[in-house]
């Protein structure tokens, strides 16, 4: 059941939204992507309604053109779409689990609800959604990879969300919408998970450690900052493209130690780097990267030029 503050639905009429996409919605708005997107949003003075389990206790809509509408996404019902301001536009980035990849309830009970809450807003007439998938789709797979590659995770939270993707493309057989299954790489900023390198790194920093506990350092990655990464997707979302999967990357592998001292050298700090203190993580290759060729096609259709940036790094040669 999805309750509202007075005036959420004509908060995110825009001027500078195209009429067919004046009603956005989006899950998940509270977590590090989410909050991202909000900005991003701001920043082109479009408001949206966030679904939402919880209070604004952070404060993250107060700040925002945005308004919440508390919602419960298990809870669908058959007026759910009007309910939520019958939404032209929606972004999906609604996850539980996510510090566990290998928890059971990716697989046992995740996907299959996100899918079904999908499902009846497609079925009652949303017409574009965009979703966040993971690089973790791809598994093992390693080098540059095409969103057309064969995808075989090895976890359970890449294999509920490659599930999830599936299940959507056959869904469009029946009902058709346009799709955009953003399959985000190494997203970094303020407000990640502890867990992610970003922010251990800047912990370690702020507490003025000696040094900084790593793995060997010498996998190439794909790391792509948040902001970055939501301007794609709300770029493809409010074009209303069809692209189906397309990568979130920057193209550009760089080292996770070059990572790290690019980001040394951004907060001028230094720090000793502990390389080898932790095992390569069994569920990613030694070096894979996103290949931009789809994503710039896509941006090149509907905006004139690819959009193209680079994270400032020391000179690497790829091995």
């Amino acid at each position: 059941m999805a309750t509202q503050k007075k005036g959420t639905l004509q908060s995110h009429e825009r001027k500078h939204v195209p009429t067919e996409l004046r009603s956005i919605a989006i899950t998940g708005g509270s977590g590090f992507i989410g909050q991202h997107l909000l900005r991003e949003l701001d920043q082109r003075d479009i408001g949206a309604t966030v679904l939402t389990r919880k209070p604004d206790e952070d404060g993250y809509l107060t700040k925002s053109l945005s308004s919440p509408v508390y919602f419960d996404l298990t809870k669908t019902e058959e007026n759910t779409y009007e309910q939520i301001g019958s939404p032209n536009l929606l972004f999906h980035l609604a996850w539980n689990h996510l510090d566990d990849f290998n928890s059971n309830a990716h697989l046992d009970s995740e996907w299959e609800k996100h899918y079904n809450f999908l499902r009846q807003m497609v079925k009652s007439g949303l017409k574009t959604l965009v979703v966040s998938g993971t690089c973790l789709e791809y598994g093992l797979s390693h080098n540059e990879l095409e969103e057309q590659f064969p995808s075989s995770p090895v976890t359970s939270y890449g294999r509920a969300k490659l599930k999830l993707c599936e299940a959507l493309i056959e869904l469009q057989k029946d009902h058709p919408f346009n799709l955009v299954w953003g399959r985000i790489f190494y997203i970094y900023g303020d407000g990640q998970s502890r867990k992610g390198i970003f922010n251990q790194l800047k912990d370690a920093i702020a507490n003025r450690e000696k040094t900084f506990k790593m793995s060997p350092g010498d996998q190439l990655r794909d790391f792509i900052p948040a902001e970055k990464a939501v301007e794609l997707l709300v770029s493809l979302g409010l074009n209303s493209v069809n692209a189906g999967i397309v990568n979130i990357s920057s193209g550009n592998p760089i080292s996770v130690t070059d990572f790290i001292q690019a980001q040394l050298k951004k907060m001028a700090a230094t720090i000793i780097l502990e390389k080898g203190y932790y095992d390569y993580p069994s569920y990613e290759p030694m070096a894979f990267w996103g290949s931009t060729k789809k994503l710039d096609g896509l941006l090149l259709a509907n905006k004139g030029q690819p959009l193209i940036f680079q994270i400032e790094k020391p000179k690497h040669k790829a091995q």
